[in-house]
């Protein structure tokens, strides 16, 4: 879900001028927000100023004691960050794109207002389309036509002639590199999907997923769970790549992680699927599951590779 803050501001792209010491912007924003949950916000800012504060309510009349960053608009710079997990900045036309992401506790109020606060009376900077949304990763900015836009995430699924024509039912392989921005990210209590070969049920699907920030290697369900072969290991670090292989054949079922012996499941059969989700379950549409992270690289052998090649492709 995104929400678009662009018509409850006024505009796309305006300048913001301070009438008072620490005077500024506010938009409040409070429906639908949700603990234990990740989310981003990104926007756009020009300006000859160097000091202007991001800040985002965490409690009521509490202003930045949890969320806060100070943005230098003429540099692009940014410093002091305080309860953000992650802050990027990249250059864009005569400005900065900025995106911050969040992560709420189990015990945090959800963000109600996003508020910019300038040093000085006069001070001016130029604001642009501001957006939030869940998960850590900014997605392309979408003009709303009301005050609040709401749509799903984007879902990476392949489906058709262009599954079928290279997806093998009877065994296969799938080799995965991914990783996450902050620990925060991968530590959900939801399974978060690799990739998910399924039928758009949870009932029939061949998978590599993590839960709890630790990869749990595949899973391969035929109304029932088949075959889940696990890894032992610590939740994934930021920026850490987890390098993954998962095969499956009647049976013959195996997993590897980062070079170690792969894990086998002598037992369990395969399930007919008919897509391919890639960083979600796929068009399932209650539950997407995301990875919230990053996805390097997706490989898939139409073959069951040995135990040995899978330790091998993941080392």
């Amino acid at each position: 879900t995104r929400v678009n803050l662009d018509n409850s501001l006024g505009f796309m792209r305006g300048r913001i001028t301070a009438t008072s010491i620490e005077g500024g912007i506010r938009q409040i924003y409070s429906s639908g927000l949700l603990t234990n949950t990740v989310y981003s916000f990104s926007f756009y800012v020009e300006g000859t100023v160097s000091y202007l504060l991001l800040a985002f309510q965490n409690a009521v009349n509490t202003f930045g004691s949890a969320h806060s960053v100070i943005l230098n608009p003429s540099t692009g710079g940014f410093s002091s960050v305080v309860g953000f997990t992650n802050v990027d900045v990249a250059p864009y036309g005569s400005g900065y794109l900025y995106s911050v992401v969040t992560a709420l506790s189990s015990t945090e109020t959800p963000v109600a207002n996003v508020e910019f606060r300038l040093a000085n009376a006069g001070d001016s900077f130029i604001l642009g389309r501001p957006q939030f949304e869940a998960g850590r990763g900014s997605s392309s900015f979408i003009r709303s036509t009301s005050a609040v836009a709401r749509r799903g995430p984007d879902i990476a699924n392949i489906v058709g002639a262009r599954f079928t024509r290279f997806y093998n039912q009877s065994e296969g392989t799938f080799v995965a590199r991914f990783s996450y921005g902050d620990t925060t990210a991968a530590l959900g209590p939801n399974a978060r999907f690799v990739v998910s070969a399924n039928d758009g049920t949870t009932t029939n699907r061949n998978a590599i997923y993590n839960r709890s920030g630790v990869p749990q290697g595949g899973l391969t369900t035929v109304t029932t769970t088949q075959a889940s072969p696990a890894t032992v290991g610590s939740p994934l670090g930021p920026n850490t790549v987890a390098r993954t292989a998962y095969a499956y054949k009647v049976n013959d079922f195996g997993f590897a992680m980062n070079g170690v012996a792969a894990v086998p499941d002598p037992l369990g059969t395969v399930p007919t699927v008919n897509r391919l989700g890639i960083g979600s379950t796929g068009a399932i549409a209650t539950t997407i599951n995301a990875i919230s992270g990053y996805i390097e690289s997706v490989d898939y052998y139409p073959a069951r590779l040995s135990d040995s090649q899978l330790q091998a492709l993941t080392g």
